[in-house]
């Protein structure tokens, strides 16, 4: 608490400098990190809840100022998932990787402090998944598919950005919105060991001001 404290007041009191965060030619450095694992023992009489989760995705974004209030560029993602469940031990693995595009257009409001609005485009990945089952009375059983898949809409999303220094950016986004068509092409192997193409597509609209869309980060603004 302490710390927090005097990060408070070094931020009320630096806010009375002005710097030139903004500028073309400046270099954006930034992202999200989440972590988390359950343990959920209650559940074990249960196949239907996971007994054990574990959830991690990065999403790193490094972009350039072309002009003194618009960024472009690249958004890598990676994520994975695991999760096991009840009686009849049940195992998923989950893992996907891709890059993307992204623009964010800034509005300051002051020296330290600018809104701002972000679209992300485009995407590229690859993805896992793998399935396992196992009892006493059964052999284990296993089976996954994989592939490629490519994203052609655009989502939006707003925030706001606290400059600590000329250098630093304490951020919050918040809200989605936007359009997206996915499509996906890979193979697959089943239980019994078939193995087989797989391909689809999906696309939709959405809209969510869930409090799980909620990011908090911190930016680093390089060069000039």
């Amino acid at each position: 608490m302490k710390n927090l404290f005097i990060l408070a007041i070094f931020c009320l009191f630096n806010g009375f400098h002005g710097y030139a965060q903004l500028s073309k030619g400046r270099v954006l450095l930034g992202g999200s990190l989440s972590a988390s694992v359950t343990d959920n023992q209650q559940s074990i009489t249960s196949n239907q809840a996971p007994i054990v989760e574990r959830k991690f995705s990065a999403s790193p974004n490094a972009g350039i100022f072309i002009s003194d209030r618009w960024v472009i560029g690249l958004t890598p993602n990676f994520s994975s998932a695991y999760q096991k469940f009840g009686l009849s031990t049940q195992e998923i693995r989950l893992t996907n990787y891709g890059i993307g595009l992204f623009a964010r257009y800034y509005r300051p409001v002051s020296e330290t402090f600018s809104f701002f609005g972000e679209l992300t485009g485009p995407a590229f990945g690859f993805y896992r998944n793998e399935f396992s089952s196992f009892d006493v009375q059964q052999p284990r059983s296993e089976s996954w598919n994989r592939g490629t898949y490519y994203q052609v809409g655009a989502f939006l999303s707003i925030g706001a950005t606290y400059f600590v220094t000329p250098k630093i950016g304490v951020e919050a986004s918040f809200g989605s919105l936007g359009f997206g068509f996915t499509r996906f092409s890979g193979e697959y192997r089943d239980s019994f060991t078939n193995r087989g193409d797989t391909s689809g597509d999906n696309k939709g609209f959405s809209f969510s001001l869930h409090p799980s869309t909620l990011n908090l980060g911190v930016s680093f603004y390089l060069g000039q």
